[in-house]
């Protein structure tokens, strides 16, 4: 079902969490036993693990995917109406095919969100334009087909600037995704579709694509983590077989093992570029690196101060 544009109220999300879900998350140890508790109550625990996490709780037996898959439709509900960060959902879609999901996969039927930007079959992919509204995909491209192969349901599809065209999340046909820690802010772009939704608890991980930031940026807007892999090193996310001169495709998530689990899962081991494969990146490497940061944009602009000197954004302390 495609949604509708529409005119955010300012209702603050903590207080939405707090009326609906609560707001103060139980400890983790306590999941086992929470198939009793009252739906708030499990909802709080499923914040405290990410995709690997709820994988494993699934494999052992201590929730099913189709109780994850429930309490992310109802997050949902309870707060895309105020930060609006999905364009289409297919929320009976992924209940359906969580029968067909192999017992042995990576992911165990969790879910994930995809950027409006990606082809899912016979799902609308918008690109955030009136003009692909009706436009269809016939079939998945090869990073979805990887995605849902490792055993991910997709519930829905994420909002984007019209063809991710700008840095802010924004467009004619679905109105502005809000920033979860400030709806009078942006969550950024061009995924901050899917960067909101990951900030605020709909899903652990969500697809997006990066050309020059749009993973990185929302996932800075939104305190979550983005990276650009690099060119060539995973399936082709394009229609057409192949990899666009500057879009590669990855996930903004909570935590990196889940972004290092799905790299994986989406890895072509035999690629253009000649990369060797890296598998399943587990640990810290043996080998030491420098990193060089450049806090000049391409305008040569410094940061602002609080920037600069904050303890989270210190880049002079690396």
């Amino acid at each position: 079902m495609v949604k509708k544009s529409w005119t955010p109220d300012r209702r603050t999300v903590l207080k939405v969490i707090a009326s609906s879900l609560g707001a103060t998350l139980s400890p983790a140890a306590g999941i086992a036993n929470s198939m009793s508790d009252s739906s708030g109550s499990l909802q709080r625990q499923l914040l405290e693990y990410d995709a690997v996490g709820l994988a494993q709780l699934i494999r052992s037996g201590a929730i099913s995917a189709k109780e994850v898959i429930d309490a992310t439709i109802t997050r949902i509900d309870a707060l895309d109406q105020d930060i609006n960060a999905l364009t289409t959902e297919t929320f009976e879609r992924a209940l359906t095919r969580l029968a067909a999901i192999p017992a042995d996969t990576q992911f165990q039927g969790v879910p994930i969100l995809l950027k409006d930007l990606i082809d899912l079959g016979g799902v609308p992919r918008t690109n955030g334009s009136r003009l692909n509204l009706t436009n269809i995909p016939e079939k998945s491209v090869a990073y979805v087909e990887a995605i849902e192969r490792a055993g991910l349901s997709v519930v829905g599809m994420t909002n984007t600037p019209e063809f991710a065209s700008g840095a802010l999340t924004d467009n004619v046909v679905f109105g502005t995704t809000n920033n979860p820690w400030d709806l009078t802010r942006n969550s950024g772009g061009s995924s901050g579709g899917s960067a909101a939704a990951v900030a605020a608890g709909y899903v652990p991980l969500a697809q997006g694509t990066d050309g020059g930031g749009s993973n990185r940026i929302p996932a800075s807007c939104c305190g979550i983590l983005g990276m650009k892999a690099s060119r060539y090193r995973q399936v082709s996310g394009e229609a057409d077989g192949g990899h666009y001169f500057l879009r590669t495709h990855q996930c903004l998530s909570r935590t990196v093992r889940d972004s290092a689990a799905l790299l994986a899962a989406t890895e072509n081991p035999i690629n253009y570029a000649g990369y060797p494969p890296l598998g399943l990146v587990e640990g810290p490497a043996k080998r030491r690196l420098r990193i060089a940061v450049s806090p000049e944009n391409s305008f040569g602009e410094q940061p602002r101060g609080q920037c600069s000197r904050g303890p989270k954004c210190n880049y002079q302390s690396l």
